[in-house]
């Protein structure tokens, strides 16, 4: 028992104290740790289309079939959008998704093998993607589509830490929409 009657209320402060301290150490520690994790992002999905290659290429080089398949168009289907003529360039002005301009570049072309673009979203940075057809054994084509990115790397750098933890949320928010992006390839490669 206390000899005091303020000892238990001077030794919850410590406790109440000693939690603060703890917790903005925690949070000091987070956010130093976010400046020197890796901070890459890779999204990886394939898909066996039974398809010519050069069909598939004309579809995955061709930005304007883009609506009929790519994650965009599900994602902003009221978004303004034009195609530049020189590299190919697709923009997306978008009020839906977020207030936000997208910027779709085909960067290089080797038909009908690969193809490599560049998204540029507006003050967050960008995303190189590459198609790989790969012949299968059955005479179809496996389309391999990678995402890479660094998000950290046009972020503030206040805000550098938050883009390196967000990197690691890249597989599950962009894996199921590249998923169901090459099921619709596959579909309208695979039509007529």
């Amino acid at each position: 028992m206390p000899l005091l009657p303020f000892s238990h209320a001077h030794q919850g402060e410590t406790m109440a104290g000693s939690f603060f301290k703890n917790v903005a150490s925690l949070l000091i520690a987070l956010f130093a740790l976010g400046y020197v994790l890796p901070d890459r992002a890779h999204v990886e999905r394939d898909v066996v289309i039974d398809a010519p290659p050069e069909k598939i290429f004309a579809l995955i080089s061709d930005l304007k079939s883009w609506k009929e398949w790519a994650p965009l168009s599900s994602i902003a289907p009221q978004a303004d959008d034009h195609l530049n003529g020189a590299g190919q360039a697709f923009e997306i002005q978008s009020a839906h998704l977020l207030p936000a301009r997208f910027t779709q570049e085909i960067v290089a072309a080797a038909e009908p093998a690969r193809l490599v673009t560049r998204t540029r979203l507006a003050g967050l940075g960008e995303t190189d993607s590459a198609f790989t057809l790969l012949p299968d054994e059955d005479g179809a084509v496996r389309v391999v589509w990678s995402l890479d990115s660094n998000l950290r790397d046009h972020a503030p750098f206040l805000l550098k830490p938050f883009w390196t933890y967000a990197s690691y949320f890249a597989e599950p928010a962009l894996g199921p929409a590249s998923e169901r992006s090459l099921a619709k390839l596959k579909r309208v490669a695979e039509a007529g």
